[in-house]
């Protein structure tokens, strides 16, 4: 007697695992305070050096220095931490996700829509933890 061939598994289409967790500093968009309160305080003190036509550049200088310098400032305070996730699908597919929560690599997952949640039926009576899209 022949020996049947056996039909593989159907592939779970939205199953995968998380194979690798990545964090990512991402700035906030600036709100221009910064530049402009940097820019008052170094006009300020430009306009306390200097006589003259040199105390007027050291006032534009002070201004455009301490503008960008506030800019800066601005930009580190507001930077958060996201998470890049790859996630390697049953099929063989590989997708990214970026999401402010990170979850641990191994961790098997669902896609559902943009985002993904632990497959609890692949993690044995785990509570289902969930990560939507954030839009970061």
């Amino acid at each position: 007697m022949l020996p049947v061939a056996q039909a593989p598994a159907p592939v779970c289409a939205s199953c995968g695992r998380v194979e690798s967790v990545q964090p990512v500093a991402q700035a906030a968009p600036a709100t221009g305070v910064g530049a402009v309160a940097g820019g008052v305080l170094g006009g300020v003190l430009g306009n306390q050096i200097g006589k003259g036509s040199g105390r007027t550049a050291a006032t534009v200088l002070g201004a455009v220095g301490g503008g960008y310098v506030g800019h800066q400032v601005e930009q580190r305070t507001r930077t958060t931490t996201v998470y890049q996730m790859r996630v390697r699908m049953d099929d063989g597919s590989l997708r990214t996700f970026t999401r402010a929560q990170p979850v641990a690599e191994g961790t098997p997952v669902r896609v559902e829509g943009k985002g993904f949640r632990v497959d609890d039926r692949a993690a044995a009576g785990a509570q289902p933890v969930y990560a939507s899209d954030r839009n970061y």
